[in-house]
């Protein structure tokens, strides 16, 4: 691809997120009961701090040494998640009646956490690692 086609696609990939996100996460949260947040709202938040101190750690243990901005900025990339972990989060509420529901809402809180976080670190470890251009890091470009 050349340069013109690659910002025209990348044009439309940001045209296009915001209604993306915004059904995305409309459609996850449709059946939740969001009451159970007041319950499993601080565990999630733990979690989500928890997972967050892993990966950092783990980046910086067993990234390769010949590229310190693997071991200083890789775990900022890895913080978003989602995907098929919605539907197993949707599975646990089904399979487990009880206390499945509060295990869904708990999953999907965090969910929610990591994207609303993730995407802002993976673009400042780009923009400091130096892999994007500073216009781009702004949001300019």
């Amino acid at each position: 691809l050349d340069e013109r086609a690659g910002e025209r696609i990348h044009h439309a990939i940001q045209q296009a997120g915001l209604p993306v996100f915004a059904l995305f996460f409309a459609a996850a949260g449709a059946g939740l009961k969001l009451d159970a947040l007041v319950t499993v709202g601080p565990a999630a938040m733990l979690l989500v701090a928890l997972r967050g101190v892993a990966i950092w750690f783990s980046c910086r243990r067993f990234a390769p040494a010949d590229d310190p901005r693997l071991k200083q900025y890789l775990w900022m990339g890895l913080i978003s998640q989602a995907g098929v972990t919605f539907g197993l989060a949707a599975l646990v509420s089904r399979t487990f009646p009880s206390f499945g529901p509060q295990v869904e809402v708990l999953i999907v809180a965090m969910i929610t956490a990591h994207e609303l976080v993730g995407p802002v670190l993976t673009r400042r470890a780009l923009a400091a690692s130096g892999e994007i251009r500073t216009d781009e890091a702004a949001g300019t470009a």
